[in-house]
């Protein structure tokens, strides 16, 4: 009439490993993979947005001269792996600014898979 189900070491070792993958998905979904900076959020296929960061005052800003630009970049990948140097220092040293004027932002991300931030500085 009625059944006796033993759970063998075996399944509840599958069990375990199943519940705690599920666990740890749903926890790196919830990282810094699907936080990355961008004023409008990721999109869930397809991100491509750029947006200020950083003006300075716009009377120090001189528009008659060509300002140099520096770009630095971080990726992220799965929420595993994150990478680069997106620091306002790298940027000024790797372009040889010496006076940032204004700092832009841009994130691209495909299906939450790779997350990549760009910081680009303008200055002299």
């Amino acid at each position: 009439m009625y059944e006796i189900t033993v759970l063998r070491p075996k399944n509840i070792f599958r069990k375990m490993l199943i519940v705690s993958f599920a666990i740890f998905t749903l926890l790196n979904l919830s990282g810094c993979g699907l936080t990355a900076r961008s004023p409008v959020g990721l999109g869930a296929i397809y991100t491509n947005v750029k947006a200020p960061t950083y003006v300075s005052d716009s009377s120090e800003i001189p528009f008659c001269t060509l300002l140099k630009t520096g770009k630095v970049e971080c990726s992220n990948i799965l929420g595993l792996f994150a990478y680069g140097d997106c620091s306002i220092r790298a940027a000024m040293t790797k372009s040889g600014i010496k006076k940032v004027y204004y700092i832009d932002t841009e994130t691209k991300s495909f299906l939450f898979f790779m997350v990549t931030t760009t910081i680009i500085i303008y200055g002299e």
